[in-house]
């Protein structure tokens, strides 16, 4: 490797950067765009994501959408739906009641949840950080001068400055997209909380045909279904952080595919760079450890989902309009929406369930064959509940020696002490 930061060597990762950043013209630039990085330090947390910035972000996004104000009517007629559907669910799980059912504007739905959110995105932020270390071992000799420590934490802070701005984009679009709390299986409230976005609401209802009462109905029995099971889960929210920490150490960067999609990029030309950073171009490539852990994320989202959706189906059995509404879900929750999937490319977790429909004839399966008690009772206990190769072949779960489930009353529930 050279002295020369702009030479042409493969080894340097940086030259296609700094040459853009220095607009041909050297260090004089670069040092310029160093100083009103400087301003923007100043103002920001001193934390893996400066999450004022997120704000920002977020308010910058839902301040030019207008949303419809809720109105008493509209509460009135929800908590009717609610009341409904707890005496419907009542029937369909052994898990009891909680609170009441709310209706959330988009903005209340990303302050409800903003510290579940911090949780998530956090360990990314902070291994993403940890990962491009590396790359200071290659800052050229003109970079000396900034010492290696001030210069290591300024392109540090210059990344959790970029991971706000997308994490405030993601969960702006995904406001814009999640119709309950029940929407991401992740557990995002506390349990005393569940909500419906309304606006949301009447869009995904427009051009179904079907009752707005029964849609407005449905997704309640939705939202409290999921309610039931975090409130009587409550280790879920730990497992699901403790997969995403082990998803997030498996980040690292390889550093000469970093350069070529460097080298493609105009700094000058905005929206490139927006659709360059929404289609996941700065992404390290995924580990085989990655991997491993984005299959435990993906099948604890996948057995959440599917209990919702299996108790749902035997709770909302009397209404003629269930079956439609269930199959119109499931392909939206499978699929993703465009709002999910660019939370996805920005933060680079996707959280769908991919093997919904199989966990949901798990359940099913379960209850049919050993009672709804069966069913709801391996949650008492994470290591009780199926994994990704019992969604593979049910039969063997199902016959499993290692799984007495008429001894599930003898076991007591599992506690975030107990992980």
């Amino acid at each position: 490797m050279t002295n020369d930061p702009f030479d042409e060597s493969p080894d340097n990762p940086f030259e296609a950067l700094f040459s853009q950043l220095a607009g041909g013209d050297g260090l004089p630039n670069f040092g310029a765009m160093l100083q009103e990085l400087g301003a923007m330090l100043q103002s920001s947390q001193n934390s893996a994501v400066p999450w004022n910035m997120v704000e920002q972000s977020v308010e910058t996004f839902l301040g030019s959408r207008q949303e419809d104000p809720i109105t008493s009517e509209d509460r009135a007629r929800f908590l009717d739906a609610g009341l409904l559907a707890d005496a419907w669910l009542d029937q369909a799980t052994t898990f009891p009641a909680q609170s009441e059912l709310e209706l959330w504007t988009r903005r209340e739905w990303i302050t409800r949840t903003t510290q579940s959110w911090k949780l998530v995105v956090e360990p990314l932020a902070g291994r993403v950080a940890k990962a491009y270390l590396p790359l200071q071992e290659q800052l050229p000799e003109e970079m000396a001068a900034f010492g290696a420590g001030g210069f290591g934490q300024i392109f540090e802070r210059m990344g959790a400055i970029m991971f706000a701005g997308q994490v405030g984009q993601g969960l702006s679009l995904l406001s814009t997209s999640v119709l309950t709390t029940a929407d991401v299986a992740l557990p995002l409230t506390s349990h005393s909380e569940c909500g419906l976005l309304l606006a949301n609401i009447k869009e995904f209802s427009e051009g179904l045909g079907l009752p707005d009462s029964d849609i407005g109905l449905y997704l309640s029995l939705r939202a409290k279904a999921h309610q039931r099971l975090v409130a009587h889960a409550p280790w879920l929210a730990s497992r699901f952080i403790a997969a995403i920490d082990d998803y997030a150490r498996g980040l690292a960067v390889d550093l000469s595919a970093m350069q070529e999609q460097i080298q493609g990029l105009n700094p000058n030309d905005i929206e490139s760079l927006t659709q360059a950073i929404e289609s996941g171009v700065f992404q390290p490539p995924e580990t085989a450890e990655q991997k491993a852990a984005l299959a435990r994320i993906e099948t604890l989202i996948a057995l959440v989902d599917g209990w919702v959706d299996e108790v749902v189906t035997q709770a909302a059995s009397a209404m003629p309009t269930a079956a439609a509404l269930r199959e119109t879900l499931q392909r939206r929750r499978a699929s993703g929406g465009p709002a999910e999937q660019t939370f996805a490319a920005l933060v680079g977790l996707e959280l769908r369930p991919r093997r919904l429909r199989e966990a949901a004839q798990l359940w099913e399966r379960i209850r049919e064959n050993q009672g709804m008690d069966a069913r709801d009772g391996l949650w008492a206990h994470p290591d009780l509940l199926p994994t990704s190769q019992d969604l593979d072949d049910p039969d063997s779960f199902l016959t499993s020696e290692d799984l007495d489930l008429s001894e599930l009353d003898d076991l007591q529930p599992f506690t975030d002490e107990q992980d």
